[in-house]
């Protein structure tokens, strides 16, 4: 007589153990890459999160499915800031998208925030390696959708690195324009964020805020004197 070995009885909670292993590996290598600098762990941490997005399946977990294409554009980013490859890049810009069609500002408002702010600084990025000025746009769309959801009062140094990042890219276009009003808007930022970041004492960014004020306040000067009307 044969005996029939039973099917596992629920094999979608096998799947979900799986794509959970994934994305913890994921966040495991990449958490190491990112310490270390190895470009060993952030391709590791790709290849987890990919194998993950296999898993959990946009239909069935949305919003986790949404968070692993952001862990996903997370470390493209760092891998294509350090390898110096703008395709890794592009394809952070990807993740993000992808990881917005799930983010919904009226159902999770402040993870759509933070994607958007994401998207902003890989968008930043790339402009800086393309040179291209339509990046820059898109990233102070991204960065201006970001403060809507990042309150000041709500969730103060988000809110704040996100007045810096906004800073940043005006500053990059006052430069290449030699517009002062596009500085002036970039020093108010700076400054709105300095203050906020001083109250919290958050003084790892104060210094680094202060830094961008001298930056723009040169530029300010360089560009309003007599050779530079």
């Amino acid at each position: 007589m044969h005996t029939r070995l039973a099917s596992p009885p629920y094999p979608e909670i096998m799947t979900n153990r799986l794509g959970e292993l994934w994305h913890n590996l994921g966040l495991l290598a990449g958490k190491i890459g990112n310490e270390t600098g190895s470009p060993a762990y952030l391709t590791q941490a790709v290849e987890a999160f990919t194998n993950a997005l296999k898993e959990r399946k946009r239909e069935i977990v949305p919003l986790e499915w949404a968070a692993i294409q952001n862990n996903l554009g997370n470390v493209l980013s760092v891998l294509g800031q350090r390898s110096g490859k703008e395709a890794y890049l592009t394809q952070a810009v990807d993740a993000y998208n992808n990881a917005l069609r799930e983010r919904k500002r009226d159902i999770v408002p402040l993870d759509w925030a933070m994607t958007q702010n994401n998207l902003g600084e890989v968008l930043q990025v790339l402009s800086e390696r393309t040179e291209d000025e339509a990046y820059l746009t898109q990233a102070i769309d991204a960065y201006n959708n970001a403060l809507k959801e990042y309150k000041g009062d709500i969730v103060p140094l988000q809110w704040a690195g996100t007045q810096n990042n906004l800073g940043n890219v005006l500053k990059i276009l006052g430069e290449l324009k030699q517009s002062t009003i596009l500085l002036h808007q970039a020093k108010q930022y700076y400054i709105e964020a300095l203050a906020v970041l001083e109250e919290h004492q958050a003084m790892a960014y104060v210094y680094g805020v202060n830094s961008n004020i001298a930056r723009v306040n040169s530029l300010l000067e360089a560009y309003s004197s007599p050779v530079n009307p």
